[in-house]
């Protein structure tokens, strides 16, 4: 979607006139004069539900099952059953979490060695993590691992052979399949474990360009050649996560004044600085500035939502995301609307 329809443009576009912005920024609208500038110039908090909707959340994937276990060439198929959620971790100086994967694998399979065919169900109920960071370094993501105990049960054995060389072989397959159940169960599990890490591994793959995108999000045009040194800042909640952009070399008392408080749980909050705006406060051009980055984090959320809506109006959209001036600073709260909600109040 672009141009003038763009519901998120228009909610972008909500920002008051940058005139009135700039009057409420004087001195006059200020309970007194502020000499000490904050360390804090850019400031975001985004919610671990927000996050979490960039990960896939409910799994049902049935597939094709090849291995090979002591020798037995296994062939079949798996139905795997499983919620992939994000997890975040308290900590200072840096994001950190893991995205889990907990569900179960159920498999119908036949092997094949010599004149044996077994017939074998397996059920597993596994635990894999896949952990995350983000520092100042940026976004990290490590490799996935897995523990699946597996549950195999033999349903039948049967030959290639006929008649009393068959009933042979079946006995004798019979007893070497029974003296090697445990071990190929053993296997069976470890098999399943990598499988799934496999499976996670390149699920969120797929998925965490995305949420590279909302870690390192910045507003362009803003600390463009302001002179000043910056460094970025990470802590983690299990609720959310912070982010803030605070200047190097900050006193004590600078750090000491800290942006407005954020009401509520928004799914995504930012505060900027007046500092960072300088003598372009009243330039028309800094919506522009801002809007890019914030349409690109969430029109596609919004749109989305909207499709499953049925057509959720943009002024819905709108309503989600309140812009103000508090004192020294712009603040923007987005609540992601609930489509299910708005599509109701459109019916009565």
């Amino acid at each position: 979607m672009q141009g003038s329809d763009n519901p998120v443009s228009k909610a972008v576009g909500s920002l008051p006139s940058l005139k009135q912005a700039q009057e409420w920024l004087t001195a006059k609208n200020s309970d007194a004069p502020r000499r000490v500038v904050p360390a804090a110039l850019i400031y975001v908090r985004i919610s671990r539900g927000f996050l979490e909707d960039y990960v896939d959340r409910t799994v049902h994937d049935r597939k094709p099952v090849t291995d090979c276990i002591l020798g037995t060439r296994i062939v079949g198929e798996s139905d795997t059953n499983g919620k992939i959620r994000l997890l975040l971790r308290p900590a200072f100086g840096k994001v950190t979490g893991e995205i889990a994967f907990d569900g179960t694998v159920h498999s119908h399979s036949t092997g094949y060695n010599g004149p044996a065919i077994i017939h074998s169900i397996s059920d597993a109920s596994f635990r894999a993590r896949k952990p995350i960071s983000m520092g100042p370094a940026g976004l990290n993501v490590g490799p996935a691992t897995a523990n699946a105990p597996t549950n195999l049960h033999t349903t039948g054995i049967e030959t290639t052979l006929p008649r009393l060389r068959g009933r042979i072989a079946a006995r004798i397959a019979t007893r070497r399949n029974a003296a090697s159940h445990d071990e190929a169960q053993a296997i069976a599990s470890q098999h399943t474990a990598a499988n799934i890490d496999k499976d996670l591994d390149k699920r969120i793959d797929q998925s965490v360009a995305k949420v590279r995108k909302v870690f390192e999000l910045k507003v362009p045009g803003l600390e463009v050649d302001r002179g000043r040194e910056s460094i970025m800042r990470y802590r983690s909640t299990t609720d959310y996560v912070e982010m803030a952009m605070i200047r190097d070399g900050a006193t004590s008392e600078e750090i000491d004044l800290r942006p407005p408080t954020i009401s509520g749980n928004p799914d995504f909050a930012i505060r900027v600085n007046r500092s960072l705006f300088g003598t372009t406060i009243g330039d028309s051009d800094l919506v522009k500035q801002l809007a890019p980055s914030l349409v690109k984090l969430l029109e596609a959320r919004v749109m989305a939502k909207s499709l499953a809506a049925g057509g959720l109006e943009a002024e819905s959209t709108s309503a989600a995301t309140k812009w103000s001036i508090d004192r020294d600073w712009l603040v923007m709260d987005f609540t992601e609307a609930d489509p299910a909600a708005a599509d109701k109040s459109n019916t009565r």
